[in-house]
């Protein structure tokens, strides 16, 4: 594992950004590696930068875009000669990011994100309780429309019912009315078989 601290580390550290930092090594001229934030520095050296800038406060402002190199860049596949600085086996960026505003962001996005997806589950919950409520109407306005038809088929029956007994009781009636008459009819032929001639019955 590579020893020292990365550059981006030391300049949060002494309250400058990485940029100014790196600036600040070359105009020293010590010859460092500071190619990106990303480059190490050994213990000794952070010290030594640390002395340098208690005793002159840094003075080369920050740039406005990446500064080049003191050295002729060398190629991203073959390591720099400088054995001062431990070689950095990570890929260098393409951009120079601050490792940790870019995490704030993340964590800001994450939490957008989070908020969302919790919104969008309320709204969903919501609208499944209002389909349920909805569900339930229906199904009892059905049962209603049940009890309705079986109350109805049910009257109608009952006025059969009375129907057919208003029948019987007027059947009941005539019949009675007959057996009057045959009663009557019964009685008149009996005082005809007894009456004789002359006015006078047997």
């Amino acid at each position: 594992m590579a020893d020292g601290r990365f550059i981006y580390e030391i300049a949060r550290d002494v309250g400058l950004t990485s940029k100014a930092l790196r600036a600040q090594i070359d105009a020293w001229g010590l010859g460092w590696d500071t190619a990106n934030h990303m480059r190490r520095l050994t213990a000794e050296q952070e010290a030594e930068l640390k002395r340098r800038l208690d005793v002159e406060p840094a003075s080369v402002p920050e740039p406005a875009a990446e500064p080049a190199p003191a050295s002729v860049p060398e190629p991203a596949s073959v390591p720099e000669p400088d054995s001062a600085a431990e070689p950095d086996s990570a890929p260098e960026p393409a951009a120079e990011p601050e490792p940790i505003d870019d995490l704030k962001g993340l964590i800001r996005a994450a939490k957008a994100a989070f908020r969302d997806a919790q919104a969008a589950a309320e709204k969903a919950q919501a609208r499944a309780d209002k389909a349920r409520v909805a569900a339930e109407a229906a199904k009892g306005f059905y049962a209603r429309l049940r009890a309705d038809g079986r109350k109805k088929k049910a009257r109608k029956a009952e006025g059969k019912a009375d129907a057919a007994k208003a029948k019987a009781k007027d059947r009941k009636r005539k019949a009675r009315k007959l057996s009057e008459k045959a009663a009557q009819a019964a009685a008149r032929l009996a005082e005809l078989r007894s009456f004789r001639p002359g006015g006078k019955s047997k």
